[in-house]
């Protein structure tokens, strides 16, 4: 991925944001935290004049603070290169909402406080939708371009057109034709095809590790004791016909530590032990074909991308980043995270309620017929099954009148044969 400085301090780029007059905005990470990193560009406009572009941007920065404008911190400054560093806000923009039908009053509400305080002070900002995000009920202006009052440019008069699904709107936004605006993602054997083998030189491999740190098990020690530990805890949390528990793999790891006397640094050396143990069992990890490119496209229709996966994130999270693919998404759910998995309703329910989604507006998309497809339906989801190379053998194949734009109107359990996301996507856009 690209990298990027501010001040020489390195930035890795996750997704270009946007661009807008003055400047293009990068959503960056320095590994602890997430940042806005806006580059100054001298594009041409033809419907806007600048001057020192950067200069005006830490003018207007000053002149909102001082009126009370909610927005981002102004975190850093590189004026060699034109760069700002801003806090991250990482909810949906008010166009965002519009598109999905999830605007809510209380939105224009605090925007007409906003105009109150503005206006008050002779000032105007860009009213665009794309420039105000709104996260945890509150709403942003993202941007810091502001001007002198003018009745022409004024919220009223220019801005207000575009915060509703208004035919100005649609002309410049379009809007989601697909039945669903919330797609959530299985992850392995949906969107990434994966093989291991957790061979008895794995187990091998991962007691010599242990060992090194002093604690000594042989190979096939080592896989009982965790087979045992593994069950124990499980136990412990309740496995019954509803409640599906997900143990952190590394916390296993860790108390193998410890009951050979590792106490020092036994929660590190778990971590490390785990990561151990996936790479060594790993044949292969890849995305299927076309699945970067189908998330970018249903992104730019207006669609939000969840992950819930049942998974580990002290391997999934790199496994993540190595794939590109959390870029794509909106959240990642893990079950380990959350100490149950698929099909436990718990686990769909931490998603529907942490991110207040309604589920008649859901698309659950897996290869497991029981875990992903039965879950989700019990959670109130619509679903699309795809049969693919991971789908577990003793599970049928797709139904090809159920396949969307096929199956009859209205239809909430559709499935699709295969993995080309191409085709994927296709089939989606007939919903």
């Amino acid at each position: 991925m690209e990298r990027m400085t501010v001040n020489g301090r390195e930035y890795r780029v996750l997704r270009l944001l946007g661009k807008g007059k003055g400047g293009y905005s990068y959503l960056v990470t320095d590994g602890t935290g997430e940042y806005v990193l806006k580059q100054i560009h001298h594009e041409p406009c033809d419907y806007y004049q600048f001057g020192d572009k950067l200069a005006s941007e830490l003018r207007d920065y000053e002149r909102l603070c001082r009126i009370g404008i909610p927005m981002p911190q102004l975190l850093a400054v590189d004026r060699d290169q034109e760069r700002l560093l801003k806090t991250y806000v990482p909810g949906d923009t008010v166009a965002e909402l519009v598109r999905r039908g999830r605007m809510e009053p209380a939105y224009l509400r605090q925007m007409e406080e906003m105009c109150r305080l503005l206006y008050a002070a002779n000032t105007n900002i860009d009213y665009y939708p794309t420039n105000f995000v709104a996260w945890q009920g509150e709403l942003f202006y993202i941007d810091f371009e502001c001007n002198d009052y003018s009745d022409r440019w004024n919220f009223e008069n220019w801005g207000k057109k575009y915060w509703s699904d208004t035919p100005e709107f649609r002309e410049h936004f379009g809007g989601n034709s697909m039945r669903y605006t919330d797609l959530i993602f299985d992850l392995y054997g949906t969107l990434v095809d994966i093989h291991t083998e957790e061979t008895d030189l794995v187990w091998e491999k991962t007691a010599l590790y242990f060992g090194f740190y002093g604690a000594h098990y042989t190979g096939p020690e080592l896989k009982t004791a965790f087979q045992a530990a593994l069950a124990a805890r499980e136990a412990k949390a309740g496995q019954s016909y509803e409640c599906f528990p997900d143990i952190p793999f590394e916390q296993v790891m860790a108390e193998l530590f410890r009951a050979k006397g590792v106490e020092e640094a036994a929660d590190a050396l778990g971590v490390n032990a785990a990561q151990l143990f996936r790479i060594s069992s790993l044949e292969y990890i890849r995305l299927y074909p076309g699945a970067l490119e189908a998330l970018a496209e249903l992104r730019k229709r207006g669609c939000r991308l969840w992950l819930l996966s049942n998974a580990q994130q002290v391997f999934t999270a790199y496994e993540l980043r190595h794939l590109g693919l959390g870029e794509q998404l909106d959240g990642i759910y893990l079950s380990s995270d959350y100490r149950c998995r698929k099909p436990d309703v718990r686990f769909f329910r931490a998603l529907l309620e942490d991110r207040k989604l309604d589920p008649a507006k859901c698309l659950m998309i897996g290869n497991d017929r029981e875990t992903d497809i039965a879950g989700a339906a019990n959670a109130g989801l619509a679903t699309l099954y795809l049969h693919t190379n991971l789908t577990p053998p003793d599970q049928a194949a797709a139904d090809p009148a159920l396949c969307p734009g096929t199956a009859p109107e209205g239809c909430r359990e559709l499935e699709y044969e295969g993995s080309d996301w191409a085709g994927i996507l296709r089939a989606l856009e007939r919903l």
